[in-house]
């Protein structure tokens, strides 16, 4: 951590690393997703094992690809609060 950052406050590598995962979680297609998740392995071997054994096992219940052929009136998140205030944000 540098002097005078917050410890909360996101690294640019880190920043850069969560839109390409949430890219990856929002991929449309099979293809884009496989697409964004070559980006992702650029960035770290620790984290393409981590994503591997932890997240792509469940990319059937996150990635939008898979998840739009099950109903879920337009909520997405795990919560019903998320989901609500996502749709206030747009």
């Amino acid at each position: 951590m540098n002097p005078g950052q917050d410890k909360f406050e996101n690294t640019w590598q880190t920043g850069r690393f969560m839109q390409n995962f949430c890219k990856a979680v929002d991929s449309e297609t099979e293809s884009d997703f496989e697409k964004q998740r070559e980006v992702l392995h650029s960035f770290s071997p620790t984290l393409v094992v981590y994503l591997d054994l932890h997240w792509w096992k469940l990319k059937q219940k996150i990635v939008r690809f898979w998840t739009i052929y099950y109903k879920h009136f337009g909520y997405r998140d795990t919560s019903a609060v998320e989901g609500t205030h996502a749709q206030c944000n747009r």
